[in-house]
């Protein structure tokens, strides 16, 4: 069997084809494929917005799940890149699970920082 080499991080994508493209990739190659325990990629989510001790810890905990699932993935970026596509005009309260590593919180926020960047692009050019 001869492993798939691809770029640890890639553009994101800009068009259906582009973000087909990465599903099919992600379900070809990715680690979740053909698991036994799908709901692994589902855990309960912590409160995101809870500053207490005990929601720190479950969300530490969240994010190393992540890490753990994903970690040697050899197509975690473009799942990454699948999600936020796929997530962008998802409210939040249908984005769930994890995906590219990330939690559906870490990836809400990793698409905001992308969006206020690039407004910051947009103004600098004009």
């Amino acid at each position: 069997m001869t492993l798939l080499q691809l770029p640890r991080t890639i553009a994101p994508p800009n068009t259906l084809s582009d973000l087909n493209e990465l599903r099919l990739t992600v379900m070809a190659y990715g680690t979740c494929r053909g698991t036994t325990n799908p709901d692994a990629w589902f855990p309960d989510e912590p409160d995101w917005e809870d500053d207490s001790q005990e929601a720190t810890e479950a969300r530490g905990t969240h994010k190393q799940t992540a890490r753990m699932l994903c970690g040697g993935c050899p197509v975690r970026a473009e799942c990454l890149e699948a999600a936020l596509a796929e997530e962008q005009l998802l409210p939040r309260s249908a984005i769930h699970g994890i995906r590219g590593a990330r939690s559906a919180w870490e990836r809400l926020k990793l698409r905001r920082s992308r969006q206020r960047s690039a407004t910051r692009q947009t103004r600098k050019a004009a």
